[in-house]
């Protein structure tokens, strides 16, 4: 969802020089030490050796033999755990990372050790936040990348690195206050830093923060209604105009603000160069990254979020005959025990309300797992929710495997400005995901079920497009087998967006927020809705992912992202009016849905 959990580069140097005087007393320990940070380090980018990270880590964490950790200097105590947090959040155990973060924290304090340790702390605050951030809570993981930025305030540091790490978690706390829809505490969290920069000293800025107060000017100066006006939003000496155009020029800022800067300035854009099949690899990379910007619809945390999502389908007016049955935990733990009884053999999928990659998926058939399973994530969340839906039994096999398909959706949201000009399309290109292991009703597991892309490295993914599962459907179900499964598709995207739609003109809690989107409306929002097909052949909605992952991991799944990303951006042109690139903008792969 967020990308590859970077390791704690500070906290490794400082662990390789404490470490020395251990290896007097103890070399075996020197070594485990040292070959779970070779594995933590390789793990950032390998699924299967962070997996192993954790084990070792663990091992020298809890176990009393070779050597009693606890008994160890506390700044190795630290680091160690500093590293095996970063391992934790790699494999998406985001909570224990947290909890993790919170036990080092409560060690640094009882060692009287915090301003000797600034730089760990700082590293430790980024930490929580991006956990946080991958959990969903952006309140909490605002507060820790401003507790971090803060830390950085009171004790000035000179370390390397230290100035590019705080100017990260200002710029992470003001994307997090945007995920919450807090433009407000976004423009007074940047103003200071704004108060006194003229064009002669604006190199100094970070770009990226640059692009963000510009923008936010940007859209107070030219929105006026007053629905939509932000109140009290600041000043700086700089016109919005000038750090939109700083930000644009910038090779290290985020593509998008040449898109904001062309559409302020009334010029074309140079996004793209050529068609992204052309196009270097990095290039691609940071136009697909726009989709992370912090400027999409800050609502669509009630599709990204499981929990949520089951929530606003549930009490929506409409049914919508594609989404499971369903249950939060432990919200509506005795309605599904009572379910059990009536139906034993029911099989269930525990899911973790913002779990992404299936990390935090099980599969369960009884009362029993689920209260095992919800016991011990209580342990690290005393909040903790998560669905619980049944599973889709029989589904249809693809060459003996379960599988998945990835529909993208591309959205634009409303302007703010008076008029509903939101619109969804459905992207007729698309990816097949089949489970690691074939299916074998006499010997469950959960590779047999789990298909998702994030679980399995590189080529050794097994995915196809649209295309080989037409076929493949023709091969062994009627001819039009493949159009009537996409007609139900559309009809499914379709419900969702409709009840999205009514969800952001009547939802009271949403009506606090005051948002300018007439430049936000005009970027384009790719979506991932993920389907289960049942034997026979109706699609069904697993979950909507506000943050698919656009970088092609695999030979298989590269021109269908390159597609997305380019049909994503062409609708934006020729919605926008601006010219970026494109030779032509036909946009026969997409369909606009119905509102």
């Amino acid at each position: 969802m967020i990308g590859v959990v970077k390791a704690i580069v500070p906290s490794v140097f400082l662990l390789i020089s404490c470490i020395h005087a251990l290896s007097i007393q103890s070399p075996s320990s020197v070594d485990q030490i040292r070959n779970a940070m070779s594995l933590t380090t390789i793990g950032q980018t390998n699924i299967t050796t962070a997996i192993s990270a954790v084990q070792n880590w663990e091992e020298i964490l809890y176990e009393t033999k070779p050597f009693n950790f606890k008994d160890q200097p506390l700044s190795i105590r630290v680091l160690c755990n500093c590293l095996y947090a970063s391992s934790l959040s790699r494999i998406g155990r985001d909570r224990d990372a947290f909890n993790v973060h919170e036990i080092t924290l409560s060690l640094i304090s009882q060692g009287n050790e915090s301003q000797r340790m600034i730089d760990v702390l700082v590293d430790i605050r980024i930490g929580r936040g991006e956990a946080m951030q991958r959990l969903l809570q952006y309140d909490k993981a605002q507060s820790n990348f401003a507790a971090a930025c803060e830390l950085g305030r009171k004790y000035p540091l000179s370390l390397p690195g230290m100035d590019s790490k705080l100017t990260k978690c200002a710029y992470s706390a003001a994307v997090c206050a945007l995920r919450r829809g807090h433009f407000q505490d976004t423009v007074t969290m940047l103003a200071p830093i704004f108060k006194t920069v003229i064009d002669t000293n604006l190199a100094e800025i970070d770009p990226n923060l640059a692009g963000i107060y510009g923008i936010l000017l940007w859209e107070d100066e030219t929105v006026d209604t007053v629905d939509t006006k932000i109140m009290n939003i600041g000043s700086s000496i700089l016109s919005p105009i000038q750090l939109l155009e700083y930000a644009a020029s910038s090779s290290i800022a985020s593509p998008v603000y040449k898109w904001f800067y062309a559409l302020a300035s009334n010029t074309s854009c140079d996004l793209f160069q050529k068609d992204l099949t052309g196009m270097e690899r990095e290039a691609f990379l940071q136009i697909a990254s726009i989709n992370q910007s912090p400027f999409d619809d800050f609502k669509l945390l009630h599709l990204d979020d499981k929990v949520l999502l089951h929530t606003i389908i549930q009490s929506s007016e409409a049914t919508i005959r594609s989404w499971p049955l369903g249950f939060i935990l432990p919200r509506d733990q005795s309605q599904i025990q009572e379910h059990n009884l009536r139906n034993p053999n029911d099989r269930w999928i525990l899911k973790d309300r913002a779990g992404y990659g299936s990390h935090g998926n099980q599969i369960v058939a009884c009362d029993g797992d689920m209260e095992e399973h919800l016991d011990k994530q209580f342990l690290a969340d005393s909040e903790y929710n998560l669905l619980c839906q049944k599973l889709i039994e029989p589904s249809l096999l693809y060459d003996g495997r379960k599988f998945s398909i990835r529909v993208y959706v591309v959205y634009f949201q409303n302007s703010g400005v008076g008029e509903t000009d939101g619109a969804a399309y459905l992207l007729n290109q698309g990816l097949v995901k089949l489970a690691e292991s074939e299916y074998d009703a006499n010997n469950s597991n959960d590779g047999m079920y789990m298909t998702n892309s994030g679980r399995i490295e590189g080529d050794a993914m097994i995915q196809c497009n649209f295309d080989s599962l037409r076929s493949y459907m023709e091969r062994t179900h009627e001819k039009d087998s493949f159009e009537k499964l996409w007609d139900a598709v559309e009809e499914s995207v379709s419900e969702v967006m409709r009840v999205f739609a009514k969800l952001q003109v009547s939802d009271d809690i949403m009506k606090q927020y005051i948002q300018p989107t007439m430049m936000f409306s005009t970027v384009p929002k790719i979506m991932g809705f993920d389907y289960i097909i049942d034997t026979s052949l109706a699609p069904w909605l697993m979950e909507v992912n506000r943050f698919p992952g656009l970088e092609a991991r695999g030979a298989a799944d590269y021109t269908v992202k390159n597609e997305v990303v380019e049909t994503a951006w062409k609708l934006a042109s020729r919605r926008s009016g601006v010219a970026c690139g494109f030779p032509t903008l036909d946009v026969d792969s997409a369909k606009k849905l119905n509102s």
